[in-house]
Parts: structure tokens; sequence; C-alpha cells
């Protein structure tokens, strides 16, 4: 269906018909990449190693639990920042229990702003302005500005 992912599919199907399909959304994914050690930079590679993952570890019953649990794990306990370790039930066989730390952010491009000199000359009354500006196309343009 339009709009509808794999990992939006994969949680219909588990939650609603108690169908085994695994789901990957960004609770998951934390939760399985500290889980697995997985630091792949390449966000295609990354989350085909997480699907791989989401599918080996997702059970054949018990999904409604397992699909709420791991997003619920993700969302409360194995937060993007300051995970709380000592509280996840995973913690003695997860391969980042205990060592995690932000993630790198990628440094943001800064766009310049081109600078462009432009020259007025203002003349005015006690009611006018009037304003001029050279530019390329014309020596002179005015505008006139009344308050």
């Amino acid at each position: 269906m339009p709009g509808i992912g794999e990992s939006t599919a994969g949680a219909i199907m588990s939650i609603a018909y108690q169908k085994s399909y695994p789901i990957l959304d960004a609770n998951v994914k934390r939760v399985l990449s500290r889980y697995s050690s997985i630091n792949e930079q390449s966000t295609s590679k990354r989350d085909k190693q997480l699907w791989e993952i989401s599918r080996e570890v997702t059970p054949m019953t018990g999904i409604f639990e397992y699909t709420q649990g791991i997003m619920d794990l993700g969302s409360m306990v194995c937060k993007p920042k300051d995970p709380s370790c000592n509280f996840c039930p995973l913690n003695q066989i997860c391969s980042s229990a205990f060592k995690t730390k932000e993630p790198l952010k990628a440094a943001k491009v800064l766009k310049i702003k081109p600078v462009k000199d432009i020259n007025f000359t203002l003349a005015y009354t006690k009611n006018d302005f009037l304003l001029f500006k050279r530019n390329e196309k014309t020596f002179w343009d005015h505008r006139v500005v009344t308050f």
C-alpha cells in the first residue's frame, strides 16, 4: 500500500494480526544496533544489517508482546541519550551495555551566502524620500518612498 513501509506493515501484522513479522522503527533500530554493535556509517548498509538481525530475533510466537516490548524498550530504556542499561533486561547479553556513547553527528555543511555591495544615494525632503540604486542594467534606478 502507498505510504506503508516495511516496518509499519510488520507492526500492523504483528500487533493487529499476531503474525510473526519483523519491524524496524527508530527505537528498534537503536536497540538492535546497540545489542549487536552495529556501527556502519552507511544508512543503507546499516539498515540492511538491521533488517537481517530483526528477522533473526523476531519470534514465531508471542509476537504481540515482542513487538510492543522491543518498541517500548527502545523508547523508555535504550534511549538515544543516557540509556538505562541497569534496568535493561538485555544488559547481560548486549554488546553495548554500559559502554554506549552518544553517536557522532555529521557536521552541518554551511552554505556561504554571496555578499554583494550595493551603493545607494538617498535624497530627501520633509515629506519624501528618493532612493537611488546603481546596478548592472542601468546606471541609475530610482524608487520614491512617500511617508
